[in-house]
């Protein structure tokens, strides 16, 4: 990314870096403007090599001709190291302006602009050292005052360095989010910053150069290993939100972690943004990707009672399954038959959407959808029922439009059944899902295996809640194994066209 903004912005930095230079350095206005534009372009190429690959050579021939040319000119060091300068404060200026808000991401790019700025000025005072020894010979008189001159401009880089890593540092102590920066392979702390104290109720001091998990031992519900195992694994965590309790106070942190890459590219720790957030904000993370956005917001709106660490109630379970799948997709390829299951998946769950439902998972081509969990509706039987009539109907459109083509058509059975389900969030510290488990899914899902394609099989209990609003035509009773008697289940035909 730091190499598209450098490109992007490239006229702009040598323009901006040309007027700075004219204007501050006066030395700079006795040479032809074309020469140090000529220079800049010149000096710009060497600059993003450096940012970008962190190789030094171009760097390297572009100061020998400076120290060269420059010389030859007159220039006292003073003048060169302010012309560096120059360029580190334009591109510093145009990484803020694109960066905007986004000081997480800032940081990693303005530490190494500084990293390589310093190593610029450490090889430009050597080099330019060398030639005045070099040159030794013919200004011996002018050896002393050099000298004094180069320590004198010495000391002022070292000054703006120092003032520009108080900068940096006060970007990191100034960021609303916090920031924890630890050893790749001790995982100590290395970096606490002002807003990760105030998260924590813990200083920096008491923090830094202490392994991660012994700081936060107190707090229970961070998922290091599961943290250290991503990072090992992929690289990063992606942004995850977080219930944590500590000393039996309940808080909500969202929180992600980078690798830190040192300039030759290699990782030498792990960078970890920490946000504080609510328990709305997380209820809202959690539930999105199970219904729909609206749902979300009446469901916090409303603020229903939720119950995530497990309970009893009733709802009904929907599985839809596609007929012959196996031998659809031994006939297409790979690609064809991911982007046919997208299509098909997209198409269901926004039925479930539609009638508030729940989408619990996706289990090969098997939809699984709830109604009634995490919340009620008084007719969550029959809004499964509409919603299966709905899947039916949407993919009877699907097909004709795919047999129009000359495209393979597919076919889903249906199985619904209401009783006692158990939900919950179920699953590790790192990833935690919504979802009903019970004998009542187990029973669903073996009433949609009977099912064939276009058919919406329902079981008693779900049939005496909504009697009356559907036409259905009774079955003989299925004796499922592992079961003494056998179950009573009716084949949905429509609703009752005298009901609106």
């Amino acid at each position: 990314m730091l190499s598209d903004i450098l490109q992007r912005n490239r006229e702009t930095i040598i323009q901006k870096t040309f007027s700075k230079i004219v204007q501050e350095i006066p030395k700079y206005q006795e040479i032809p403007a074309k020469e140090v534009e000529e220079n800049l372009k010149a000096g710009f190429e060497a600059y993003r090599e450096l940012f970008v690959s962190g190789q030094f050579e171009r760097m390297e021939e572009f100061i020998n001709m400076i120290v060269s040319m420059r010389s030859r000119q007159a220039f006292d060091l003073s003048d060169l190291l302010g012309a560096f300068t120059a360029w580190q404060e334009t591109i510093i200026s145009i990484i803020v302006a694109e960066y905007g808000n986004d000081l997480a991401s800032l940081v990693k790019p303005l530490l190494w602009i500084t990293e390589a700025h310093n190593l610029t000025l450490r090889r430009f005072a050597s080099a330019y050292q060398k030639k005045i020894n070099e040159d030794l010979h013919t200004m011996n008189a002018e050896l002393q005052e050099a000298k004094g001159t180069l320590e004198r401009n010495v000391q002022e880089a070292t000054e703006e360095l120092r003032a520009l890593q108080e900068f940096n540092e006060n970007i990191i102590q100034s960021m609303t989010s916090g920031l924890i920066v630890v050893d790749k392979e001790t995982h100590t702390i290395e970096k606490f910053n002002r807003a990760i104290e105030t998260m924590s109720g813990l200083s920096a001091q008491e923090a830094l150069g202490k392994p991660l998990d012994e700081v936060f031992a107190h707090v229970h519900g961070i998922p290091f290993d599961d943290f250290y195992r991503e990072i090992e694994k992929k690289g990063l965590v992606t942004r995850t939100t977080q219930r944590l309790t500590r000393k039996e106070e309940v808080v909500y942190r969202s929180m992600k972690a980078d690798p830190l890459y040192n300039r030759r590219g290699e990782a030498q720790g792990v960078l970890i943004i920490v946000d504080d957030t609510t328990e709305v904000e997380f209820l809202r993370e959690s539930f999105r990707k199970y219904v729909s956005k609206q749902v979300v917001e009446k469901l916090l709106t409303e603020k229903q009672s939720l119950q995530l660490t497990g309970v009893r109630q009733e709802a009904t379970i929907l599985f839809a399954d596609i007929r012959g799948f196996t031998s659809i997709s031994e006939q297409l390829p790979p690609e064809e038959v991911v982007a046919l299951l997208n299509q098909y998946f997209a198409m269901m769950v926004e039925v479930v959407f539609q009638y508030e439902g729940m989408l619990d998972k996706f289990v090969g081509d098997n939809v699984m959808a709830v109604f009634g969990a995490p919340f009620k509706h008084d007719d969550d039987p029959l809004r499964a029922v509409s919603a299966a009539l709905e899947m039916q109907t949407r993919l009877t459109q699907f097909n004709d439009h795919r047999r129009r083509k000359g495209e393979k058509i597919m076919n889903i059975g249906i199985g619904i059944h209401t009783g006692e389900v158990i939900a919950g969030n179920i699953g590790s510290e790192l990833r935690m899902d919504y979802t009903v488990i019970g004998d009542t899914v187990n029973l669903t899902d073996r009433i949609q295996a009977i099912s064939q394609q276009g058919e919406i099989f329902i079981s008693e209990e779900t049939y005496r809640r909504i009697k009356g609003s559907i036409t259905v035509e009774p079955l003989p009773s299925i004796k499922f194994r592992g079961r003494k008697q056998g179950i009573k289940i009716y084949k949905v035909q429509g609703k009752n066209p005298g009901l609106t």
